[in-house]
Order: C-alpha cells, then structure tokens, then sequence
C-alpha cells in the first residue's frame, strides 16, 4: 500500500478518537493535496515546455534542409506553423479546411 494512503488512513483513525483535530487536519491535508496539485502542474507545465522546445528545434532544422511545413505535419504529426511563426516572429494565418 502506497505510504501516504497508508498515513492518511491513521489520521482519519486518530481523527474519529480525537474529533477536536478535526479541522486542523482538514487544513494540514488541504495544504498537503494544493502542494501536490502545484508540484504535479509545474511538471507537466516542465513537460510541455520540453516539448515544444524540442519541436522547434526540429522545425528549425527540417526547414532549414528545405522540407516544407505541409511535410513536417504529414511525417511528424503535428502542426508546425505556430512553431514558424515563434522562430521568425510572423505570423502565417493560415486556415485548415
């Protein structure tokens, strides 16, 4: 069982034989779950950042031999005109159908 399940299950114990706690627990596990959801965002934001830096770089490159944005999409499947746009600051307006 994982440990933290394992801790939560003993204050709700202790909670039930101690109602007087009650609220200062609720506060404590408040704060407890809004660092862990802060902490889990930041990463994926980390995540995400990685990402796009990474597709930019490969945007940059693949342009730069002379492959066109329509291939970069087909072989890579993903849209690489807001990436072009961030590297050249332009901005394309292209409309998909």
């Amino acid at each position: 069982m994982e440990e933290g399940f394992k801790k939560y299950i003993e204050c709700m114990e202790y909670i039930q034989s101690h109602p007087e706690y009650k609220d200062e627990y609720e506060a404590y596990f408040k704060n407890v779950t809004d660092e862990a959801n802060r902490l889990y965002t930041a990463r994926e934001e980390g995540k995400q950042e990685a990402r796009d830096e990474t597709r930019k770089n490969l945007v940059t490159i693949l342009l730069e031999e002379g492959y066109s944005p329509t291939y970069i999409e087909k072989e890579f499947d993903y849209d690489p005109i807001p990436y072009i746009e961030s590297l050249y600051n332009i901005s394309l307006n292209q409309k998909k159908e």
